[in-house]
This record gives C-alpha cells, sequence and structure tokens, in this order.
C-alpha cells in the first residue's frame, strides 16, 4: 500500500468514499429488509419460523464465507473494483425478488444479495485505513458505520411503506437499476483511488487466509474483539434484521406499520451510536466494556418491557438505546482490530474476524427461529412466549462474553 494521500488528494479520496458508503448503506439495507419482508411472504406462503431463519440466514451463510476472501481482494486489488463487481451481483438479486416469490426465490434473493454486498464493510474499512490519517481512523469508521445502519433505518418503516404504497415489483426494481448504476461508477473510478494499490501475493490464497486466521488466534487482543462482536452482533442482527417487527406486532398488539416505526429506531439508535462512538477519546479497553455492558443491560430492560406487553413505547425506546450501545461498540471494535492487525492484513484480518462474526449470525437466525418455532400457534403466526424464550437465551450468552473482560486478560490489556 502506498502512503497516506497529499492534501490536494482528499477531495478525491472523499469522494471515493462516498461511493463506498453508499454501498456498504445498501449492504445494510438487504441484510435488515428481511424483516419487513419474509415475515409477511412466510405468512402467505405458510412457511414456518424456522424456514423463514433458513432463508433469511442465506444472505448471511453467504456473506459469511466469502469475508476473508473479500479482505484478501481488498488488499491485493483494492476496494473499488471488487465492491463495483459486488453491487452488480447484488442487482442480480434484487431482479429475482421481483419475480413472484416463492421459498426457493426467496431462498437465491438472499443468497445472491449476501454474496454480492459482503465486500461492502471491508471494502470501506480498508480504503479509509489507507486514504486518510491512520488517527482519524475511529472517525472514519464512525462514520462508515453510521451510513451502513441509515440502510437498516430505511429497509423497516420507510421501506414497509413504499411496498404497501407501490408494490414490490417497481420499488424493487428502482433499487436493482441504482444498485447497476453504482457498480458502473465505482467500475470507471477504479484506476483513480489516490492510496490503495494492490500488493503482491507472497503465498497462496489458502496461505492467505491461513495467516489471517493465525494472526486472530495468536493475538488475545484480536480473538478477544472479534468474540465479544459476535456475540453483541449476533443477538442485535437477529433482532433488528429479522424478528423485531413480528416480535413487537405479536407482543402488543399493534398494527404492522407501527410495530414497523419502532422497529425502525433500533437502526436509528445504532446509526446514532456509530457515530458519537467515533468522537469517544480514552481507553480503548474502557470504552469496549462501558459499551458492551450498557447493551446487555438494555437487553434485559427490553425483554421486561415485552414480556410486560403495555408499552409498546418504553420497549421502543429500550430498543433505540440498545442499538446506540451496540453502535459505540462496533465503532471501537473496528479500531480495535485495525490498530492490532499487521500491515498490509488489515483487510485479511478484518475479513476473517468479519466472517466468524456472521458465522454467529447463521446461527442466531436459526437458532432463534427454531425456538420461536416451538411455541407457534399456526403456520406463520408466532406467539410472545417464544421471542422471550429465543432473546433471553442470547441475552444470557451475551452476559457470559463479560468473562473475557476479567482476571489477568484486562490487566494486561486483552482489547
Amino acid at each position: 500500500m502506498t502512503p497516506h494521500p497529499k492534501r490536494q488528494d482528499l477531495s478525491l479520496a472523499h469522494f471515493l468514499y462516498s461511493l463506498l458508503l453508499m454501498a456498504y448503506f445498501f449492504s445494510f439495507f438487504f441484510r435488515v429488509s428481511a424483516s419487513v419482508i419474509l415475515p409477511l411472504e412466510a405468512s402467505r406462503l405458510g412457511l414456518s419460523a424456522g424456514l423463514a431463519g433458513l432463508i433469511s440466514s442465506l444472505y448471511y451463510y453467504a456473506y459469511a464465507v466469502t469475508q476473508p476472501l473479500c479482505g484478501i481482494l481488498h488488499d491485493r486489488f483494492g476496494p473499488l473494483r471488487i465492491v463495483a463487481f459486488g453491487m452488480a451481483l447484488a442487482g442480480l438479486g434484487e431482479l429475482v425478488y421481483v419475480l413472484s416469490p416463492t421459498a426457493l426465490s426467496l431462498g437465491l434473493w438472499r443468497l445472491l444479495t449476501g454474496l454480492g454486498l459482503a465486500p461492502m464493510f471491508s471494502g470501506a474499512l480498508t480504503f479509509q485505513s489507507h486514504a486518510f490519517p491512520l488517527e482519524r481512523y475511529p472517525f472514519y469508521a464512525g462514520l462508515t458505520i453510521a451510513m451502513g445502519n441509515f440502510g437498516a433505518v430505511v429497509s423497516v418503516g420507510p421501506l414497509g411503506h413504499s411496498l404497501d404504497r407501490w408494490g414490490k415489483e417497481p420499488v424493487f426494481t428502482f433499487l436493482a437499476l441504482v444498485s447497476f448504476a453504482l457498480a458502473l461508477t465505482l467500475f470507471l473510478f477504479r484506476r483513480k483511488a489516490p492510496s490503495v494499490e494492490g500488493e503482491p501475493w507472497t503465498t497462496s490464497l489458502l496461505g492467505r487466509l491461513g495467516e489471517a486466521a493465525r494472526d486472530i488466534a495468536a493475538s488475545r487482543r484480536l480473538l478477544t474483539v472479534t468474540i465479544l462482536w459476535t456475540l453483541l452482533i449476533s443477538s442485535l442482527l437477529t433482532f433488528q434484521g429479522l424478528w423485531a417487527v413480528a416480535w413487537y406486532e405479536r407482543a402488543f398488539s399493534v398494527p404492522l406499520k407501527t410495530a414497523r416505526n419502532w422497529a425502525t429506531l433500533i437502526g436509528v439508535g445504532v446509526m446514532i451510536g456509530t457515530f458519537l462512538g467515533g468522537r469517544f477519546r480514552g481507553e480503548r479497553l474502557k470504552l469496549l466494556r462501558r459499551s458492551y455492558v450498557t447493551a446487555g443491560i438494555l437487553w434485559i430492560v427490553l425483554l421486561a418491557f415485552t414480556s410486560w406487553g403495555r408499552s409498546m413505547a418504553a420497549a421502543g425506546m429500550a430498543g433505540f438505546f440498545l442499538g446506540m450501545a451496540s453502535g459505540v461498540f462496533i465503532v471501537h471494535g473496528a479500531a480495535a482490530i485495525n490498530e492490532n492487525a499487521r500491515p498490509g492484513r488489515r483487510g485479511a484480518v478484518l475479513g476473517m474476524a468479519n466472517m466468524i462474526i456472521f458465522v454467529g449470525v447463521i446461527v442466531y437466525q436459526w437458532g432463534t427461529g427454531s425456538l420461536i418455532g416451538l411455541f407457534e400457534t399456526a403456520a406463520g403466526l408466532y406467539a410472545p412466549r417464544g421471542f422471550l424464550v429465543a432473546f433471553g437465551v442470547t441475552t444470557a450468552l451475551l452476559w457470559l462474553g463479560l468473562l473475557l473482560f476479567s482476571g489477568d486478560r484486562e490487566r494486561e490489556g486483552a482489547v
């Protein structure tokens, strides 16, 4: 990789960065859109909760498996080319959904968008780590993740309202066209990245994957951050990206539109948390621990309010603040990985860590779907008790992660 760009290159760097931010917006948008689309399709097609969870998780299967490869390709060829190809593939997946949905076409839609949008997160973070001063990394990481979570916000309430008003065919055709246009723009600018140039490989592709995995396993800091991030994000994305709308609707007996609006606040909270988190200064360990513990407390509060079942507003605000705390952790988790990864391997290490995280999301989406399914009243109709059991388990696992903050690891600077 080349040194940081000169001052006159910063305008171009920020323009290219904005294109990558837009691509990452789509990554979150389609990731979370399942919470709006799949419960409706599951009810229409008579799909069980377990099958709906499996279809949703196909995005994460594709996303997770390709993360290390995406990181390596970013290190070798630069993010613009890789992200351009991914946006084109995602556009193809969006066109698939325009077809009359079946369980098979829904699964193909999730699979193709997961494959196509896999490079977006590591692409933006790899670019910013080389295009801008390293001391500004938390600021740009917060901005990047905030933009991604803005996609999550738009993909719940606004997407649901758009589908109600215009229907899926025009909405998803428009989204596909925007995806193709962004892919073309990125491809045309692929040679103009001011600071991200390819590094020659000194080992095979499998060798690079092995190096990244060994780097994480050999570093207490990298391994601890990866495990904690996995526990936190798996529970959050399973809630936000699949079950929040259905849970709110069933627990509080509110109209679907109302449930969507309150579920949208989760993404708003993450967006604000990541934006603010990039401005927090202090010891990395303390910032990570405080945000993680706060998120754990808010999960308990959310479970309590939904169990009570009388105040949608209280539960919705708990979800909002849960998103904020999680957002702060995400920013400083990304910064901790960037600080502890070897130069020249940051993309690969981030990709490997992201793969581990999204394997956790896969397990959580399947596992929560199976637990919720035990309490189904009919196909596609889920009882509130099932949600409480499923997310009670994920909250318990989250609190077990606090053990990584204790003992000798903390004294030695585990993160």
